[in-house]
């Protein structure tokens, strides 16, 4: 049975301070939480 292993690198930090591993997660994110909108 394989883990996932956590990366040791964040890549994106939102200025609200959530960390993300991928553009899509971050966007998602700031999307969802701060109602923004990307184009």
């Amino acid at each position: 049975m394989a883990t996932r292993q956590q990366s040791p690198t964040t890549y994106h930090t939102c200025s609200c301070g959530e960390e993300f591993d991928t553009t899509e997660e971050l966007l998602e994110h700031a999307r969802e939480a701060h109602g923004l909108s990307v184009h």
